[in-house]
């Protein structure tokens, strides 16, 4: 094998091949294969010579990984570097894609290009990806929104097959870099707020203002005060970058992440209680998939309390106001001094009959089989 026909070497089959075929380069072969990424030293040989000269480099190749880079409190973010040299620039555009950018995160990179896309005035979507041996994720393009073919001609895609978009590989410390950035469109800009709304992309919620959210949420404050605390932080509601709807669509996932995770909290609550408390008391009614449907609980001093005010109770549920939209009940009665006092809560998932008449045996079986003689409902 000659140094002009020196090629990389991939596979440990190919070394193999030429050790058969010729001694002399096996020398050569194993400095090529035994390209350990932890190895510190590496002697130069004919075929580094080569590429040296023909100005290709071969791509650090990874095995599994995790899907993001550990943070770091010295490594400054892309964003970070955009607002620093924006004095320095010459643009209109704060953020601006380059390669060789890197990131910490999938997440990180499309949250750049997508604030880059909103300046510039379209929008943005996920592309072809590319996955290694070991299923670990190596590649990915960031599309401009009407990037690709339309399903059908004359349809009404908004496709116009634009050449704009940015490709994202791998660093060696498991971060994302720009190895590819393309930054001509062959379709009109949009330049009002209002339009670029349309796009999917621009109703994209970032992570900081995803906890800002989940962190509300968690505080129960309903939804339109959530809109206005973000609008607030946007400098004025119009200049929100999603609506109304989307953000109600992820309050409804945040839910649905959390609530396996607040369910085990629940019970772990319950047990503090049990210790704390010998009487306290709770019943959990879960469906063929073993969700919790309806949860009702109580005290000691609310037993005690019943057995002697017990005879005209009133029962009535809020408006899915919490965190679940699930309808939160109380039974309350009077005491000698016409004080409300507790008797039991109960969270539902619905306000069917056969709810409420689960709900109504279990309160009876909690305080010992005793049946209030009135019971007062808000319908």
């Amino acid at each position: 094998m000659s140094v002009k026909e020196a090629r990389p070497l991939s596979t440990v089959a190919e070394a193999d091949e030429l050790d058969s075929s010729n001694g002399s380069t096996e020398q050569h072969v194993s400095t090529v294969v035994d390209g350990d990424p932890g190895s510190k030293s590496r002697t130069p040989n004919v075929i580094d010579v080569e590429r040296e000269k023909s100005g290709w480099v071969r791509r650090h190749r990874h095995g599994a990984m995790p899907d993001e880079r550990a943070a770091s409190a010295e490594r400054i973010s892309a964003l970070e570097l955009a607002f620093r040299g924006f004095a320095e620039r010459k643009g209109d555009e704060v953020v601006v894609p380059s390669m060789g950018l890197t990131f910490d995160s999938l997440g990180e990179a499309y949250d750049y290009y997508n604030l880059y896309s909103w300046e510039c005035g379209f929008g943005i979507r996920y592309g072809k990806s590319r996955t290694n041996v070991k299923g670990a994720k190596s590649m990915q393009e960031l599309l401009c929104n009407c990037g690709g073919k339309p399903k059908k001609v004359n349809s009404t895609s908004s496709r116009t097959e634009c050449p704009a978009m940015i490709r994202l590989l791998r660093t060696e410390d498991d971060g994302w870099y720009i190895c590819e950035y393309k930054v001509s469109h062959n379709h009109e800009m949009l330049h009002t707020c209002a339009q670029k709304l349309h796009f999917p992309s621009q109703r994209h919620i970032d992570k900081y203002t995803r906890e800002l959210v989940s962190q509300l949420r968690q505080n129960n404050v309903n939804l339109s005060k959530v809109y206005s605390i973000i609008g607030t932080s946007f400098g004025h509601i119009e200049n929100v970058p999603f609506t109304k709807r989307y953000l109600r669509t992820l309050c409804a996932k945040l839910s649905r992440d959390q609530a396996d995770e607040d369910v085990k909290k629940t019970m772990d609550y319950f047990a503090e209680l049990k210790q704390s408390d010998p009487e306290f008391t709770y019943t959990v009614r879960v469906d063929s998939e073993s969700r919790v449907r309806t949860l009702i609980w109580t005290i000691g001093k609310s037993k005690l309390q019943y057995h002697y005010f017990g005879d005209a109770v009133t029962f009535d549920t809020t408006y899915r106001t919490n965190l679940y939209d699930m309808p939160f009940g109380l039974f309350v009665g009077v005491n000698n001094h016409f004080q409300s006092v507790i008797y039991a809560g109960v969270l539902m998932h619905d306000e069917k009959v056969e709810s409420f008449n689960w709900v109504f045996s279990e309160f009876v079986k909690l305080m010992g089989g005793k049946k209030p003689i009135t019971i007062l409902t808000g319908k």
